[in-house]
């Protein structure tokens, strides 16, 4: 793939890293619980006692991985405003 595997953690969850970097081999050895499986997977895990769902993405088809390889954005920042919690974006509140 022509883009390079980049995380961004944001400060308030900052005491998940390191959990948040062993996704990629917890997914391979299949841990958690598997609550969706189709073209994305969809895991339950807990840690430090909070139930979280992490969503892996499909690897697409190999002429898809060239197309999105030029373009300017991958989905995955695309997705992050709209995975974070109402306060931690702009929108205002009453």
């Amino acid at each position: 793939m022509l883009h390079p595997h980049t995380f961004e953690i944001y400060e308030p969850y900052d005491h998940f890293r390191e959990f948040l970097l062993s996704l990629p081999q917890r997914f391979s050895r299949g841990e958690g619980e598997c609550i969706y499986k189709g073209r994305n997977e969809l895991r339950v895990f807990t840690v430090n006692g909070t139930r979280l769902v992490v969503k892996s993405f499909g690897r697409p088809h190999f002429i898809n991985q060239l197309v999105y390889g030029f373009l300017p954005r991958p989905a995955a920042p695309a997705s992050t405003p709209i995975s974070l919690p109402p306060s931690a974006s702009a929108v205002p509140r009453p």
